[in-house]
């Protein structure tokens, strides 16, 4: 049901688009680097991750066509190297003026291609600063601590 939800959703916004959800898609659109990721909790407060230093390499690209692709570094030994940059692709959309819908796509060396669709609640703190938060429960994604409910990630804009 979901894989179908995420297909409308698409539809819509590529069909239905008004004047402030493409303010809200211009805003989106750029390259981003993550800020900081906080872990949420069910019985307990918010917790920041320490980013390894390998997460400065890490670049959200959105394009204005609805495209999207993540630059991802991986890490070897001590040495932060990135990966191919069509590792990670896909498309993006907003409803609701505040929900970022993501279909992911990971291509694989031996050609293998997965993919997933997300639904994540948006906010912009100010034109080069937005939030991300992620629901693990609604996105069904099953971790190993049922307390851990979702993730809170700020991304900062990157000036090219």
């Amino acid at each position: 049901m979901k894989p179908l939800i995420c297909l409308f959703t698409f539809f819509i916004f590529f069909n239905c688009g008004s004047k402030k959800s493409f303010n809200k898609n211009e805003l989106v659109t750029g390259t981003w680097k993550v800020e900081s990721i906080s872990e949420d909790f069910k019985n307990k407060s918010s917790e920041y991750s320490a980013l390894h230093k390998c997460n400065d390499l890490i670049r959200h690209k959105y394009f204005s066509d609805g495209r999207l692709n993540y630059i991802m570094p991986d890490w070897k030994n001590t040495n932060c190297e990135l990966r191919n940059k069509d590792f990670w692709t896909g498309e993006w959309g907003i409803i609701n003026d505040s929900t970022l819908v993501t279909r992911h796509n990971l291509h694989y060396p031996n050609g293998q291609i997965s993919g997933y669709c997300s639904e994540q609640s948006l906010r912009f703190i100010d034109k080069n600063t937005m939030e991300i938060v992620l629901n693990y429960e609604d996105d069904g994604i099953a971790m190993d601590d049922e307390n851990r409910v979702g993730e809170t990630t700020i991304f900062k804009r990157v000036k090219l």
